[in-house]
């Protein structure tokens, strides 16, 4: 019940890692961040056997959740200010985003990314789903704000085809190179619920 104390208490030691599918699925290439993470949220509700729960917008996936630990699914969100809100938010212990990356590699290819590594790069302009808005300047906007560094964040990204940026289909290349990138993820998101699932035991 919502006024439940222990259903609160409950929610409070949930913890939360959030995958966020960047892009716009009407410009080809571009949305690849966002195919990925409905595939990997569908594969994770799937082979978990967890408990899942529809998100309440538009562009949410499922919330899956098991042994205290809840992976929340955002995909095909273009406006900057809400992923910025879903990154920050206080429960979110870590984040994985999947996009359409411009890296200089050939289309399809994979390539991860530790958020600071990025900066450290100068990697501004590499992604640019929001409207055009790098979502490295959007993180910063946030910092600006007082809102401080937030989560861990790791980005995966698929280079796109240059040539195939509107429609609604992926390039061949990237339609190939998509499974790849769920996988990738996918390990990485089962390596984290590994170390969060410990730390909880440490702490109890």
């Amino acid at each position: 019940m919502p006024g439940d104390p222990g259903s609160r208490a409950s929610e409070t030691k949930m913890k939360t890692l959030l995958v966020v599918g960047l892009g716009n699925v009407l410009r080809g290439d571009d949305g690849a961040g966002a195919y990925a993470c409905l595939a990997l949220a569908r594969r994770w509700a799937r082979r978990s056997g967890w408990a899942v729960r529809r998100g309440d917008g538009a562009a949410e996936g499922p919330e899956v959740e098991g042994g205290r630990v809840r992976v929340r699914f955002l995909e095909g969100i273009l406006d900057p200010f809400a992923v910025l809100e879903a990154v920050q938010a206080p429960e979110v212990r870590r984040c994985l985003v999947l996009d359409a990356v411009r890296a200089g590699l050939s289309p399809g290819e994979t390539v991860r990314w530790e958020l600071r590594e990025l900066e450290k790069e100068g990697g501004s302009g590499v992604l640019a789903s929001l409207h055009g808005v790098d979502l490295l300047q959007v993180l910063e906007l946030g910092r600006l704000a007082g809102l401080g560094r937030g989560p861990r964040l790791v980005v995966w990204g698929i280079q796109a085809d240059p040539g195939c940026l509107w429609g609604r289909r992926l390039s061949p290349s990237v339609g190939r190179g998509l499974r790849s990138l769920v996988l990738a993820a996918e390990r990485e998101l089962a390596e984290w619920v590994r170390a969060e699932r410990a730390a909880g035991a440490a702490d109890a």
